[in-house]
C-alpha cells in the first residue's frame, strides 16, 4: 500500500552522492522480496531508467535500484502483484489518472533484456513518461501530457482544423512563463502523443481493384492482371509522360490485433472481455437472450473447437461495412467503404459502443468494389487467421500473460452490400439470399420488377387451409410444394467447388441456377464450416423498407406507392379480385378502384393533424411533425429510426377505425412482431412461435395487398425470427451502430480531394482520446455525457418521488389560469406516476370500482371523474385521506398538494 513508510523509496535517496537512509534500505529489501517471491527468477526493475520495461535476475535488479533509484510515483508496486484498493474508491474523480494510464499500456510492450535496444515504439513510450513528469510551467502542477491529451480530445469532439489547433496552442504559450514544456503545434503534440495511439499502413492497390502490391509485390509497379501502372503518370513540361512515385490508389489497412490487445491492458475492461461466460446472470431466465452469447451461432462456434471456448478471453468478432459518400449532396459520384470489426465479448451495456468499434479497413472509391471486395479483404483475412492461431497478450485483470484468439462469428449489412460481401447477388429472380436458388420469385410483366408474391404458401404446414385457397392469392393455384432448405455452411462450400467458370467473368448458370458472382473470403477461414449466421439479414434497413412502403401505400403517395397503376394491371392477370382492377372512364382514360388498404384524403388530412400534435418522451424519437407537409400531403425526411417508430408505436393507433378490422388486424400483428423482435431481451419460444405466425401473416398481406408490394424485403419477414433464434438480440446484428460512426466519418472529411486520408488520420487520433479519455477526470473529460437537465446544487427537501428530478425555466414567462379539469389531470397523472400513493389507488379502487371488469379508460375514467355521483381520486384523497390522517398530512401534504 502508498503509505508514509513508502516516502522514503525517494526521500532517503540522495540522486548526488547516491546515499541511502535506513528507511530506504528497509523498503528496497522489502520490495526485492515482493518482487522475487517464490520460484520467480527474474523481475520487472523499477529503477528510472529501466521504468519496469525490463526484466532482471534479482543481483542485477537490486544492484540498478541501488544506483538509480526508483522510478517516480511507484508507490504502489503494481506491476509486481501489490493492489491499490484505493483504486476503487469513488475519490479520485476529479484527478486526471495519468500515471495508471501509463501503468497498463506499460504492457502494451514486450519484455526487454539489460543488453537490448529499446525499439522505436519503447522510445515513444518514455516520451510519453517524460511529458507525464514535466509540467507546463513551474507555476502549475499540470503535466504536458494531461494538457495535450485533452487537448486532442477536444480536436476530435469538435472537429475543429489543424490551424485553429495551432492557435489553441499558441495561446497557451503566449500566457505560460518563457520556460514553458508546452509543444508548439499539432505536428509536435502528434509526436508527443504517439505512443498512445496504433498506427496505421499503407497499402498500394491496383487502379482497377486487380490486386494490392503487398507481399511478394510490393515492389511491382504494374498490375501483373491489367498491366496498369502503379503510380500516377503525369506530363513534363515537354510533353513527356512521367511516372511519379505517387500511387493512384490506397488501401487504408489498421490491424485490430493490437487494438484487441489494448482491450485487455485497462482493468476493468479486461475484466467485462470475461462477461460473456462469468457475468452475473442471477435471476436470468433460460429462455430469455439478451446476448449474443445465448444464441446458437456462438454456441455453435464454441462446440466446434472446445479449447477455443474453453478461455473466456477468446474474442468473438462481427465485421460490417457499408459504402457511403462522404459529400453533403449525391451530386459527385464517390463511394468509400470502411470496414469496422467489433467484439462481442462484452456486456450489453458495452457492446457496439464507440470505443470498441474498430476501423480495420478504408476501402478506397470512388466506385464500389463489387466482385473485387476480396482483394482489399486480403489483409484482414491473414490476420483472422493468425488471431485463429492465437497471439500473445497481457492481462491486466489476472496480471499475467496469455494466448489471445479471436474468431469472425458473422457480418452485418444492409442488403447491397450482403450481396457485395457474401458473393451471392441480389438481384434478379434469385435475389433472397437465404432461399438462394430455390426462392421460386418471378418478374412482373407490367411492373417490370421481381415479386415475392404467393411464394410463401409452401412454408405453412401441409394441412393448411392457404394452401389450397385458389381465390384469394394467385388465380387457380394450389401449393403443394415444401419449404426450401436452409443452406448449411458445407452445402454452400460444395457449392462453390461445383461454380465453372464461364463467359464474361462470370460462373456457368449464373442468374438461372444461382446468383454466385465470386467466393467471399470468410470462406477461407478454417473454421467457416461452424458458422450458423455468416451474414445477418440488417433489421434495420429492413423494417424501414417495410415500413416506408407501408406508409407510401396507406397514404397512396404519387410516384412512392406500390400501389399503381401498373400495380393493378398486374393484379387484374395474377389475382382474382375484380372490385381492384382498373375502370375505364367515359373520356377513355383508366382509374383506380379505392382500395381497402388506402387511406381517403379527409383521413389523410386527420392522421396529419394527429401527427402535428404528437409528442414524445425526450430522446424517444425525433420530432415526427416537422416531416408533416400538409401543403403536398406527404411525409418527408423521415429517417431509419422514424419509420422503426412508426412501424412499431405509431401504425395500430393511427390506422385504427380507418381500415376494416381484417386489415386493421394486419398492422397490428406486424407492429407486434417488429416490438418483439427488436427487443432487448427476446424469447425463445416467441421466436419459435413467430417462425410460424410470420409466415400466416405475410399470407394475409397477400390476400389484401397487389402483388407488387412483395419485394426482397416483405419476403425477407419470414427468415427474421430463426436469424433471431441463432444471433440473439438484434441490438447486436443491426446498422444503427455503424450508421452513427459513418456519420462522424463524413464529418472528418475536410479535404474532399483526399477522402481516405482524413478520415484515417482524424481516426487514429480519435483512437488516441478514446483511449485516454478513460482516465480522465470527470471535470475534464469532454467525451463524457453532457447534461441535458438543470442539476440542483443543494439536495431537494423532500424524498418523494416526484420531486427527485430538479429542473428550471426554460424561455419567458407566460401567465395561465388553470381550470379545475387541467388541475385534476394533471395532479391525477403526478399520483399516478408515484409509487408512495400506490397504497391509496388500491384503496380507492376497492371503495368505488364497480365488481364488473374495466377497461383501462374506464378506470382512468373512474379515477378522474368518479362514477355515479361519487368523488374522483384526487378529491377522494384530498378529502378523506389527507383529513383524516394528521401526522401523514404535516409530513406529506404540503408536497403533494
Amino acid at each position: 500500500m502508498s503509505d508514509d513508510r513508502r516516502r522514503a523509496m525517494y526521500d532517503g535517496f540522495d540522486s548526488v552522492t547516491h546515499g541511502h537512509s535506513d528507511a530506504w534500505l528497509r523498503v528496497a529489501d522489502e520490495f526485492v522480496a515482493l518482487a522475487f517471491v517464490g520460484d520467480a527468477r527474474l523481475a520487472r526493475c523499477p529503477c528510472i531508467k529501466c521504468r519496469n520495461l525490463v526484466r532482471l535476475k534479482k543481483v542485477e535488479l537490486s544492484y540498478h535500484i541501488f544506483k538509480h533509484g526508483f522510478m517516480p510515483n511507484y508507490l504502489v508496486w503494481h506491476e509486481h502483484g501489490e493492489v491499490d484498493h484505493t483504486i476503487e474508491s469513488d475519490g479520485d474523480q476529479d484527478i486526471d489518472r495519468m500515471e495508471e494510464m501509463l501503468d497498463d499500456i506499460r504492457n502494451e510492450y514486450p519484455d526487454l533484456q539489460n543488453n537490448q535496444a529499446f525499439p522505436e515504439d519503447v522510445r515513444e513510450f518514455y516520451k510519453l513518461l517524460e511529458a507525464s513528469e514535466a509540467k507546463v510551467h513551474e507555476g502549475t502542477n499540470v503535466s504536458v501530457l494531461q494538457v495535450v491529451t485533452r487537448l486532442m480530445a477536444m480536436k476530435s469532439k469538435y472537429t475543429f482544423s489543424n490551424k485553429c489547433y495551432n492557435d489553441i496552442v499558441k495561446l497557451i504559450i503566449d500566457i505560460s512563463p518563457p520556460n514553458h514544456n508546452m509543444p508548439k503545434d499539432l505536428y509536435h503534440c502528434k509526436k508527443l502523443v504517439a505512443g498512445l495511439g496504433m498506427n496505421y499502413q499503407k497499402i498500394d492497390a491496383c487502379e482497377d481493384n486487380c490486386m494490392l502490391f503487398w507481399k511478394e509485390h510490393e515492389n511491382t509497379t504494374h498490375c501483373i492482371h491489367c498491366s496498369k501502372s502503379r503510380y500516377a503518370v503525369v506530363l513534363d513540361e515537354d510533353g513527356n509522360e512521367v511516372t511519379t512515385k505517387v500511387p493512384i490508389k490506397q488501401l487504408r489497412y489498421m490491424p485490430i490485433t493490437p487494438r484487441l490487445k489494448r482491450l485487455f491492458l485497462n482493468q476493468e475492461t479486461a475484466k467485462q472481455m470475461r462477461w460473456h461466460k462469468e457475468g452475473d446472470r442471477q435471476g436470468q431466465d433460460p429462455d430469455v437472450m439478451v446476448h449474443p452469447s445465448d444464441g446458437e451461432a456462438w454456441q455453435a462456434l464454441d462446440r466446434f473447437d472446445p479449447e477455443f471456448a474453453r478461455d473466456p478471453r477468446s474474442v468473438r468478432l462481427g465485421l460490417s461495412t457499408d459504402g457511403f459518400t462522404p459529400y453533403s449532396n449525391n451530386s459527385t459520384s464517390y463511394s468509400c467503404w470502411p470496414v469496422f470489426m467489433m467484439p462481442y465479448n462484452l456486456p450489453p451495456n458495452k457492446c457496439m459502443k464507440e470505443e470498441v468499434m474498430f476501423l480495420a479497413l478504408i476501402v478506397p472509391g470512388p466506385k464500389d468494389p463489387v466482385t473485387k471486395i476480396n482483394v482489399f479483404m486480403e489483409p484482414l483475412i491473414e490476420e483472422l487467421k493468425m488471431l485463429w492461431q492465437g497471439v500473445e497478450a497481457y492481462d491486466s485483470h489476472l496480471k499475467c500473460c496469455f494466448t489471445l484468439r479471436a474468431a469472425y462469428l458473422w457480418s452485418i449489412h444492409d442488403l447491397l452490400a450482403y450481396g457485395i460481401f457474401s458473393g451471392w447477388c441480389v438481384h434478379g429472380i434469385l435475389r433472397c439470399p437465404i432461399c438462394m436458388g430455390d426462392s421460386q420469385a418471378y418478374r412482373l410483366e407490367h411492373g417490370k420488377k421481381e415479386t415475392f408474391f404467393d411464394v410463401h404458401r409452401r412454408l405453412l404446414p401441409y394441412n393448411h387451409p392457404f394452401r389450397k385457397d385458389t381465390k384469394s392469392f394467385r388465380k387457380g393455384k394450389r401449393v403443394r410444394d415444401g419449404p426450401p432448405k436452409r443452406q448449411t455452411g458445407e452445402n454452400i462450400m460444395r457449392q462453390h467447388r461445383d461454380l465453372k467458370p464461364g463467359v464474361g467473368g462470370r460462373f456457368q448458370g449464373y442468374g438461372k441456377e444461382h446468383n454466385w458472382t465470386h467466393i467471399s473470403f470468410i470462406w477461407e477461414l478454417p473454421y467457416t464450416k461452424a458458422l450458423l449466421l455468416p451474414h445477418n439479414i440488417d433489421l434495420m434497413h429492413q423494417e424501414r423498407n417495410v415500413a416506408e412502403s407501408i406508409i407510401s401505400m396507406c397514404f397512396d403517395f404519387t410516384g412512392q406507392t406500390k400501389d399503381n397503376m401498373n400495380a393493378r394491371r398486374d393484379l387484374a392477370e395474377l389475382c382474382d379480385r375484380p372490385h381492384l382492377e382498373l375502370r375505364k372512364n367515359p373520356s377513355g382514360s383508366e382509374s383506380r378502384p379505392q382500395a381497402p388498404y388506402c387511406l381517403k384524403r379527409q383521413e389523410r388530412e386527420e392522421i396529419f393533424q394527429w401527427l402535428k400534435k404528437l409528442r414524445f418522451p425526450d430522446r424517444y424519437a425525433a420530432n415526427i411533425k416537422r416531416a408533416v407537409n400538409l401543403d403536398t400531403g406527404k411525409l418527408v425526411g423521415l429517417k431509419s429510426h422514424d419509420y422503426h417508430i412508426l412501424i412499431e408505436r405509431l401504425v395500430p393507433v393511427m390506422f385504427r377505425g380507418y381500415f376494416s378490422p381484417d386489415v386493421w388486424k394486419i398492422f397490428a400483428e406486424l407492429s407486434y412482431f417488429y416490438k418483439q423482435i427488436c427487443a432487448k431481451e427476446i424469447s425463445k419460444k416467441l421466436m419459435l412461435r413467430f417462425e410460424k405466425e410470420i409466415v400466416v401473416l405475410v399470407c394475409k398481406m397477400e390476400k389484401v395487398f397487389p402483388p407488387g408490394f412483395f419485394n426482397c424485403m416483405q419476403h425477407l419477414l419470414v427468415h427474421l425470427p430463426w436469424e433471431a433464434l441463432v444471433g440473439g438480440p438484434a441490438q447486436f446484428r443491426w446498422m444503427y451502430s455503424q450508421e452513427r460512426e459513418l456519420k462522424k466519418l463524413r464529418g472528418m472529411v475536410r479535404n474532399k480531394a483526399r477522402v481516405e486520408g482524413c478520415i484515417a488520420e482524424a481516426f487514429a487520433a480519435r483512437e488516441i482520446t478514446l483511449f485516454s479519455s478513460k482516465y480522465f477526470s470527470d471535470t475534464n473529460n469532454v467525451n463524457a455525457q453532457t447534461t441535458r437537465y438543470h442539476v440542483a446544487e443543494q439536495a431537494p427537501i423532500t424524498d418523494l418521488s416526484a420531486f427527485k428530478w430538479d429542473g428550471k425555466g426554460v424561455g419567458a414567462y407566460t401567465s395561465h389560469l388553470v381550470g379545475t379539469i387541467e388541475r385534476n389531470k394533471t395532479l391525477l397523472f403526478l399520483y399516478v406516476n408515484m409509487p408512495e400513493l400506490h397504497p391509496y389507488f388500491q384503496i380507492f379502487d376497492s371503495i368505488y370500482k364497480p365488481n364488473k371488469q374495466l377497461t383501462q379508460k374506464q378506470l382512468d375514467d373512474l379515477r378522474l371523474k368518479g362514477l355515479h355521483g361519487g368523488p374522483s381520486f384526487v378529491q377522494w384523497f384530498h378529502e378523506h385521506v389527507i383529513s383524516s390522517l394528521p401526522i401523514f398530512f404535516s409530513n406529506l401534504s404540503s408536497d403533494v398538494t
